[in-house]
């Protein structure tokens, strides 16, 4: 549906949201740009000054974006098998502790936290809201903690971990949902 559209001559469901939607929906009010559900507003380009077009990048261009600025570029209309991450750093005081993640190690079933003062690095997402993998488990955790089923994700990560005073180093998996938080971390496999 996506194209311009005179007001009260738009298709009947121009407005509706749809499964993991990211669409925008904008009106213009003179040169003022406003999103429906947003309510964001911006100054509308000049005709014929080329903003808002689209640009067609090389897949190195557009991976240093996404890099850079942490974007999530469009690639013709599909889904990206992950989404990459900002690092998720682990705090070093007492309070900071209390917010720390317990991981469990599926081969002893034992219980550790990440090490105070470091970070999950290589964050990325590979399952569920915003990449083509659906999140088979995603009803499990919307049931449990809230949110809805389609916007849960299934993530991984390096992690450094506290174990019995030693930093060993592991992938981690786990869930999350934005607002929600983000819940049963476990060790994928020890990196040493």
């Amino acid at each position: 549906m996506a194209g311009r559209y005179e007001y009260h001559s738009e298709p009947k469901d121009v407005y509706r949201r749809h499964d993991n939607c990211g669409c925008s929906v904008t009106y213009e009010n003179g040169r003022k740009r406003r999103d429906v559900w947003s309510k964001r507003e911006w100054e509308a380009p000049e005709p014929g000054a080329g903003a808002g077009e689209l640009v067609r990048l090389t897949a190195e261009q557009a991976e240093t974006l996404q890099e850079k600025h942490q974007l999530k570029v469009l690639t013709g209309g599909q889904k990206p098998a992950i989404i990459k991450l900002p690092d998720i750093e682990i705090g070093r005081s007492v309070g900071a502790k209390a917010k720390n993640y317990d991981i469990m190690d599926l081969e002893t079933g034992e219980h550790f936290s990440l090490a105070e003062g470091t970070s999950l690095r290589n964050v990325q997402v590979f399952a569920g809201k915003g990449v083509k993998k659906p999140y088979e488990k995603a009803w499990k955790y919307a049931k449990k903690f809230g949110g809805r089923v389609e916007d849960w994700q299934h993530a991984k990560g390096i992690g450094t971990v506290d174990f019995y005073g030693e930093y060993r180093d592991a992938e981690l998996h786990w869930s999350q949902c934005d607002g929600y938080g983000k819940h049963d971390f476990f060790i994928k496999r020890w990196l040493e």
